[in-house]
């Protein structure tokens, strides 16, 4: 059995009093619907807590928009980026 170390278990702790985005998803809408499905990385995005960042990778073949969706607590929540935003030019 591991036993985690104070700062380990602080850190815990203070994520857990902490609202978090669950369920979160990325959409991704590409200009031609026949296409095969985008490749996602990682496929399952975990929770994201207050102050963590979470870095999702996609392989799309023409991507014109991404949208992230989420849940907080009973709230839905959405955002989009407009696919020029996501390529280096």
């Amino acid at each position: 059995m591991i036993i985690p170390d104070a700062l380990q278990m602080e850190n815990l702790i203070e994520k857990a009093g902490q609202p978090l985005l669950s369920d979160v998803k990325v959409v991704w809408q590409e200009q031609n619907e026949d296409l095969e499905k985008p490749l996602q990385a990682p496929a399952c995005i975990p929770s994201i807590f207050n102050g963590t960042r979470v870095v999702v990778y996609g392989f799309a073949s023409n991507c014109y928009m991404v949208s992230l969706r989420a849940d907080h607590s009973i709230k839905m929540m959405c955002g989009k980026i407009p696919g020029y935003w996501l390529f280096d030019k």
